[in-house]
C-alpha cells in the first residue's frame, strides 16, 4: 500500500525518520494477515527453532524476546518501503517526483 503525505520537518534526515515510522505503522497493521508474520507468529518460530537450547537452558526469555525482535526487524525491513522528498511550501509535487523513488 502507498501512503502519500506531507509533513513538516527540521530537515531531510527528520523527514525520512518520520517516513519510516509511517511504513512501520503500516506494517504493524498487516502483521497477522495476507502472510505477514505478527510477533506472536515470530516468537513461536524462534521457540520452535531453539527449542532444544530452551530446553536445555541455554537461552532464557531475554534471549528469546531479543531474537524475536531482530526476526520482528528484518521482517519490516523486507517489506516496508520509505522516502522523503524535500521540498518548499511555494512548490508543487507532481506525481514524476514520485515515480522517481
Amino acid at each position: 500500500m502507498d501512503y502519500v503525505g506531507t509533513a513538516d520537518c527540521e530537515d531531510l534526515d527528520s523527514a525520512l525518520d518520520y517516513s519510516y515510522e509511517l511504513a512501520v505503522e503500516e506494517y504493524e497493521t498487516y502483521a497477522g494477515y495476507h502472510g505477514i508474520p505478527s510477533w506472536e507468529e515470530l516468537e513461536q518460530e524462534v521457540r520452535d527453532m531453539y527449542s532444544a537450547e530452551i530446553d536445555a537452558g541455554e537461552y532464557d526469555e531475554s534471549d528469546i524476546e531479543s531474537m524475536t525482535q531482530d526476526a520482528w526487524n528484518e521482517e519490516i525491513e523486507s517489506w516496508i518501503q520509505y522516502t522523503a522528498i524535500p521540498f518548499d511550501e511555494d512548490e508543487k509535487i507532481s506525481d514524476s517526483d514520485f515515480r522517481s523513488i
